[in-house]
């Protein structure tokens, strides 16, 4: 599967699905090691789930025609993400993305 181009309210979007290695990376920067509150000599991981998606979004998204207030195309980051005007648009890309990824019905609930 290489790319894939989605409407998203409007939008165009590309996707192409993240790689191992991606979804590794993003795992490692959505997670923090944290003392376990039964065992505090043993450290968990504590995976904080709206920064794994939005690491998922950016790794995925190859394209898309977004502009900020000034009608400048927003670049593919977590920043421009957070800027996005109505948040429903991010929203309705990260479903796309998740199925793009092949996230399972259980898996989408949890994030």
């Amino acid at each position: 599967m290489s790319r894939i181009e989605v409407e998203v309210m409007g939008h165009k979007v590309v996707l192409r699905p993240w790689t191992y290695g991606q979804k590794q990376e993003a795992l490692r920067r959505s997670t923090k090691w944290v003392r376990d509150k039964g065992n505090p000599n043993r450290l968990v991981p504590d995976v904080d789930p709206w920064r794994l998606n939005d690491e998922m979004i950016v790794a995925t998204v190859v394209e898309w025609d977004l502009k900020d207030e000034e009608e400048k195309p927003l670049p593919i980051t977590i920043e421009a993400l957070h800027s996005v005007r109505p948040p429903a648009v991010v929203e309705a890309i990260l479903v796309e993305v998740q199925r793009v990824n092949g996230l399972t019905e259980e898996e989408r609930k949890k994030s």
